[in-house]
């Protein structure tokens, strides 16, 4: 089980993450500003570069901290847990790298610390890189921010690196450990341009700066029409993870059995319409994966502040792509197509079933069309990675205050509504090979019955006495086995 913090704590450690990110959007928007008039690259560059970087990454994982923290349901946690992880993962990347340390943000200021002026905090420099080193070697989260920003074809590697997430004060040191080495990083930085003309100690007012959260505002009330939404994440979320739950566990029994089986009998258990059961339960699985990450996402973005919104705003249009991606694949990406849960589906739906045939072409049209529409997939890095690109830094916010929630709200209740109406899709598609692969294994005993019963007549004809009845009856006990398989 989860392990919570106590209710004193939460409260004042959501209000200070509250002001913390409220503070840090003011110095990265500032930052974003001055970056923009600076063309020629500079040591003073950098250190605005470096700066900015840190504020970002400051406000995605405070953003997800906090969302961690009020959740009320331990999938949702687990979710924020994972988006911690990546983000603390990407930060790192971005800003010292994990090869080619010398020309990450961090590492190119060491050439420019030769002058003699800064001969005092050189310890202090080397000092920051030793304990990013630490950080890299004593913290690996590489299969969860992959996990976290793609849909994975195992899924059940996906559900256990899910319920691997399950401590929130591991969560929080983690977070302190980071936190401490980038926070040091930017106090260095400070003492670089104390006295330095370069950066104007005066503030832009917050709602000067982000005019347009009246959408999210709107994009809010839109969403949640009469509290419905508030009603599904209180009573509809709650049943959907524990039946997801229940199926993971279940598909975990059936590959047990199988290597069970296979271990003792030293044989291949190879069944094809036990395999497609095995397919469709996957695809299942992963359709229920999708929903239960928007509702998440959905369900944080309905309680953000102002700031806190378009960061999240950011993570739906992630993992919007990510799921439409896996699920059907873009438009002119032939890979994608042919590798997409959609095309594992359509390969597995008999064309002599006429009702399940139509629903696969009104599915299937709906899919072509947002394909063509939705072009996100080019920009998705941008927001997966957001301080890789030093070209980009200075747009970096400005991007993010510029997406459109209107646009990505409707998106995405779309896509849930589609996702929705191809689980049931699979659901059907799944009793019609069950209902097939009974006939199937009727017909197969039946054949296998007449097989022994003209072993019966053979040896009926050749053989007599104690013989005789001893193959007879053992003749019997396998018709009484093949009938009860």
């Amino acid at each position: 089980m989860l392990q919570p913090a106590s209710e004193e704590s939460i409260i004042k450690l959501i209000d200070n993450l509250e002001r913390t990110i409220n503070a840090m959007y003011v110095s990265a928007k500032y930052e974003s500003l001055v970056l923009s008039t600076m063309a020629e690259s500079s040591f003073f560059k950098n250190i605005v570069e470096l700066k900015l970087s840190i504020h970002l990454m400051f406000i995605d994982i405070f953003t997800e901290e906090k969302y961690m923290l009020i959740a009320d349901n331990e999938y949702m946690k687990r979710f924020h847990m994972k988006c911690i992880k990546t983000s603390l993962t990407e930060a790192y990347k971005g800003l010292f790298g994990w090869r080619k340390k010398s020309r990450s943000m961090w590492g190119v200021l060491e050439y420019h610390l030769l002058d003699k002026r800064y001969d005092e905090i050189r310890v202090e420099y080397k000092k920051i890189k030793t304990n990013l080193d630490m950080l890299g070697t004593k913290y690996d989260f590489k299969e969860v921010r992959d996990q976290t920003v793609h849909y994975s074809e195992d899924i059940i590697n996906m559900y256990e690196v899910m319920y691997e997430q399950s401590s929130e004060d591991e969560v929080l040191r983690t977070i302190n450990t980071y936190i401490d080495v980038f926070h040091s990083m930017l106090l260095f930085c400070d003492k670089i341009v104390k006295n330095e003309n370069v950066l104007c100690s005066s503030k832009i007012n917050q709602l000067e700066t982000f005019s347009d959260f009246t959408l999210h505002e709107l994009a809010k009330r839109i969403i949640n029409t009469k509290k419905k939404l508030s009603e599904v994440f209180e009573k509809t979320f709650p049943y959907a993870v524990n039946q997801w739950d229940c199926m993971a566990q279940y598909r975990k029994k059936v590959d047990q059995i199988k290597k069970n089986i296979e271990t003792k009998f030293e044989m291949n258990v190879n069944n094809s319409g036990l395999d497609n059961i095995i397919l469709l339960w996957n695809i299942d699985m992963s359709l229920r994966f999708m929903l239960l990450d928007f509702m998440t996402i959905l369900y944080a973005y309905l309680k953000s502040s102002v700031i806190e919104s378009i960061f999240i705003i950011r993570r739906i249009v992630i993992e919007k792509t990510a799921s439409f991606g896996r699920l059907y694949g873009y438009d002119g990406n032939t890979k994608d197509r042919e590798n997409s849960l959609w095309n594992k589906i359509k390969m597995l739906v008999p064309l002599s079933n006429v009702m399940l045939k139509s629903q696969l072409d009104e599915i299937t049209t709906e899919l072509d069309e947002m394909s063509q529409i939705w072009t996100e997939k080019e920009n998705r890095h941008l927001y997966v990675h957001l301080i890789k690109d030093r070209k980009e830094l200075p747009v970096v916010l400005l991007n993010l205050e510029q997406i459109d929630p209107l646009i990505y709200v409707n998106e995405i209740t779309r896509l849930i509504v589609l996702v929705n109406k191809i689980n049931l899709f699979v659901v059907d598609l799944m009793k019609c090979l069950q209902k097939d692969a009974c006939m199937e294994n009727a017909k197969s005993t039946e054949q296998d019955n007449e097989k022994i019963k003209s072993f019966e007549r053979l040896f009926d004809d050749i053989l007599d006495g104690k013989d005789k009845n001893i193959i007879l009856e053992s003749m019997d006990k396998i018709r009484r086995m093949v009938d009860n398989i």
